[in-house]
């Protein structure tokens, strides 16, 4: 952002995939302020309910705090999947968090997916039991990867997971068995 002279303060949206602290921990400093002033905050309902109204579950609490902080008119949180802004869309892919959601970014035909960690890692095409220990729901999580994998059969479609290597993009390559491609 600062190569482009973007600020914080510049910044109108930011979309969470989840609320898990390697995804959202960088919304509030130590203090619980927010580091985006003006930016609206999207992420899936069920995680507000699963993680920043249950006390059992764990999160930092300047994140907590800063959620619970932030006002109604900053928070957007996503029940179904939407369009953010033209090009820009969420669909629902929960299982690794009750609320994860994906962010489809489109245009002329060719789509982006960012999908958080609905896939952890491209591994999983080859070995699809491989449940990461994050997923809240593994049945769920299993079926939300088995669409998104058909999904990404689509050669106009690229992807990328948060936690895949050097976070380059790939797609799903169909033959006698799937594999990713990267690149």
């Amino acid at each position: 952002m600062r190569a482009i002279r973007i600020t914080p303060a510049d910044i109108d949206h930011v979309v969470c995939t989840h609320l898990h602290a390697d995804h959202c921990g960088w919304l509030f400093d130590a203090a619980a302020r927010p580091v985006f002033p003006k930016a609206s905050i999207w992420f899936g309902a069920a995680d507000w309910h699963h993680f920043v109204l249950n006390p059992d579950v764990w999160m930092f609490d300047h994140i907590r705090h800063g959620l619970m902080n932030s006002g109604a008119d900053r928070l957007q949180p996503v029940s179904g999947d939407m369009t953010v802004a033209t090009g820009v869309d969420l669909i629902m892919t929960p299982g690794h968090t009750p609320g994860h959601l994906s962010v489809v970014v489109s245009s002329r035909g060719k789509r982006a997916m960012l999908l958080g960690d609905a896939i952890i890692c491209p591994i999983q095409l080859d070995e699809p039991s491989w449940q990461p220990l994050g997923d809240v729901d593994p049945n769920l999580a299993a079926r939300v990867r088995s669409r998104l994998f058909r999904e990404l059969e689509d050669p106009s479609t690229l992807a990328a997971g948060a936690h895949f290597p050097e976070l380059q993009f790939g797609r799903v390559l169909v033959g006698q068995a799937r594999r990713w491609i990267s690149g």
